[in-house]
């Protein structure tokens, strides 16, 4: 993930096929690589959003095959 120029920081947030939250993690710094562990998660698509200073940066949607 790479922030906008002058953001400290963000958060990153995983919703499951029904919208729910998953995961959501803080972090600090301009770039960051996050690896989410995919147990106990079930086959489907799931969204990604990215959020700097209180601003949405971006949303990635993925599907999870087993």
């Amino acid at each position: 993930m790479n922030l906008p120029e002058g953001a400290d920081g963000g958060q990153v947030r995983i919703t499951d096929p029904l919208g729910r939250t998953i995961h959501q993690q803080t972090f600090y710094g301009e770039v960051q690589i996050l690896a989410l562990e995919t147990q106990g998660m079930t086959t489907g698509a799931y969204a990604a959003e990215l959020v700097a200073d209180g601003i949405r940066i971006g949303v990635a949607k993925f599907e999870l095959i087993r």
